[in-house]
């Protein structure tokens, strides 16, 4: 397992006390410093033990960048509907009920990420807001407007999408814990330049306090696909 170095803890942990953190007190601190030990983008892939994940206090999350080592990031602010999951190499990625938004500092060789995800712009509601809270008779489509790039390298994807419900599943989690989850598939078209792209993603949304457990996606068709699995939920009103 690869940890991190102390300079970069320092440096996320600096921007946490900083920034718009969950809570201010230290103990808050000390524990994502913990968290980050192993919160990390790089060569080897991250896997915790049960016992780790158990003694998790905040937030986190596997990810896996397609085609490279899986990471751990925590948790690091909310926004509303926007969490930011850090890594201990200032690494971020923006998701909001479960959907990618955008990610910061995804450049390293590890990543393979050529246009980072910049802003999303609705159109219309998404269905991913409605599924997760429980909601009945949610929309089933979507339009948004997604921005990839920097300055000259920016594009903007035109993006429709429909959701289709499929079988209710019994998932195992890191942490051997047994979840129902319903999977729902989103067939997206992106559009650019006159060209279209036609994919899926996948979200498996637990039916006891719905959210996203589970999800492969991929936003923009020049975006490698990511794989989030849950390590421990965020929870709003258990000191989180």
């Amino acid at each position: 397992m690869q940890r991190i170095n102390s300079t970069g803890t320092k440096t996320v942990l600096a921007t946490l006390a900083a920034g718009l953190m969950l809570t201010g007190c230290s103990a808050y601190v000390k524990s994502v410093q913990n968290t980050l030990e192993y919160a990390v983008f790089g060569a080897d892939s991250v896997t915790l033990t049960d016992t780790q994940i158990n003694n998790l206090t905040y937030a986190s999350q596997y990810v896996t960048i397609e085609n490279q080592p899986r990471a751990a990031v925590v948790l690091g602010f909310v926004d509303g509907e926007r969490h930011t999951y850090v890594s201990a190499n200032n690494e971020s990625v923006v998701l909001r009920h479960g959907r990618m938004l955008e990610t910061e500092g995804l450049d390293s060789p590890f990543d393979a990420i050529e246009r980072p995800l910049k802003s999303v712009h609705d159109q219309s509601a998404d269905p991913l807001v409605c599924l997760t809270t429980a909601a009945r008779d949610c929309e089933k489509t979507w339009q948004a407007t997604v921005y990839v790039g920097e300055g000259m390298d920016e594009q903007s994807y035109h993006i429709r999408s429909e959701f289709r419900r499929g079988d209710t599943e019994t998932l195992t989690l890191p942490g051997d814990r047994r979840i129902e989850a319903t999977r729902w598939t989103e067939h997206l078209t992106a559009t650019l330049a006159g060209q279209q792209w036609h994919y899926q993603n996948h979200y498996w949304i637990s039916q006891q306090q719905p959210r996203v457990v589970k999800s492969t996606q991929q936003l923009t068709p020049d975006f490698p696909r990511a794989e989030w699995v849950e390590l421990k939920p965020y929870v709003t009103n258990g000191g989180q």
